[in-house]
């Protein structure tokens, strides 16, 4: 499936800014929740079809949102050895120890998760692990049951230079 829709649609330059900008409006105004989110001054961008950046933020944010009753959610971009890094953390429920390694395999829920009673398949992060892969990136996590995870994409950057409102 995902290898099929690859060949239909087409990857681009995609603004890193453009696409965390409206994931800032969605969940202040569809969840009621505050999202912070730190840029570095510097243009990033990424190379991937729009629909699968926005498939990646959306299961991001959406878990920590899901996930974080009380508390923060924070995303945040930047560089890191030469990639574009992207890291949303929160202050949520966490993830036990012993579900880290299973994380990202399909149809997987920690039991912390079906505890707090949110909907889920287990499908959304081994999406976001394949669609990171597509486009040679990795995903990471770190995570503390009672106290909140953070994951971290790092992607490669989009050839050129970065493109800046007047260019875009």
């Amino acid at each position: 499936f995902l290898a099929d829709r690859a060949e239909r649609h087409r990857a681009s330059r995609e603004p890193l800014d453009d696409l965390l900008g409206r994931f800032h409006f969605l969940v202040r105004y569809r969840f009621r929740q505050e999202l912070e989110l730190e840029q570095p001054a510097e243009p990033l961008d990424v190379y991937g079809d729009p629909a699968d950046l926005d498939r990646i933020l959306v299961n991001l944010v959406g878990n920590a949102v899901k996930y974080t009753a009380r508390g923060r959610v924070r995303v945040s971009s930047g560089r890191a050895d030469g990639r574009v890094r992207l890291e949303v953390a929160d202050t949520g429920i966490g993830i036990p120890r012993d579900a880290l390694p299973f994380l990202f395999n399909e149809f997987y829920r920690a039991s912390n998760a079906k505890a707090a009673g949110e909907s889920g398949t287990g499908l959304g992060l081994a999406i976001v692990k394949l669609l990171v892969a597509r486009y040679g990136g990795e995903i990471g996590v770190a995570s503390e049951e009672g106290k909140g995870t953070t994951m971290t994409v790092t992607l490669p950057p989009s050839p050129g230079p970065p493109q800046t409102p007047a260019s875009a």
